[in-house]
């Protein structure tokens, strides 16, 4: 398991340092074509984020595969849908409602690294107990300015 999440760092790592390399060359447009197709496919891969804690409430998702399997491709969509999203954004800051959605993403991606790390340390249930309530506010913060982002580009 740790060799496979070394690899998934290694993956994502690269990925974010080319994006950041070819944004100096602004080929992707975040209002057209590639750039708009990876604001949707960031915004997919995060809502489906939430089929995991579906799966831990619902009972007849439970009988689809096991939690821990779940969990792995919540961990996955939440490491490539930023990165899709960063991709979309072109690596940099743009109109107050996208800034405000960005750092408000990048927020609850740094949160969901820290609440891995803390899940997996012996001596820190009682601090992933405190960052589970904490995580939850912020993922309704991002829906909130992802909602307002969407709208706001689509209307003005």
């Amino acid at each position: 398991m740790k060799t496979s999440v070394h690899i998934v760092a290694v993956i994502a790592t690269a990925t974010i340092f080319i994006g950041w390399i070819i944004s100096a060359y602004k080929i992707i447009d975040p209002h057209m074509g590639m750039g708009y197709l990876l604001g949707w496919t960031g915004a997919s891969l995060m809502l489906l984020l939430f089929t995991y804690s579906m799966h831990k409430r619902f009972a007849w998702m439970k009988r689809i595969g096991k939690t821990t399997e779940w969990f792995n491709v919540h961990q996955l969509l939440g490491i490539f849908g930023p990165i899709a999203i960063l991709y979309h954004c072109n690596f940099s800051l743009g109109a107050a409602n996208s800034n405000i959605a960005l750092f408000s993403m990048i927020t609850v991606s740094a949160s969901g690294i820290i609440g891995r790390y803390l899940r997996n340390r012996k001596g820190f249930e009682r601090l992933f107990a405190m960052w589970h309530v904490g995580h939850l506010p912020i993922v309704f913060i991002l829906i909130l300015t992802v909602i307002v982002h969407v709208i706001s580009v689509h209307v003005y």
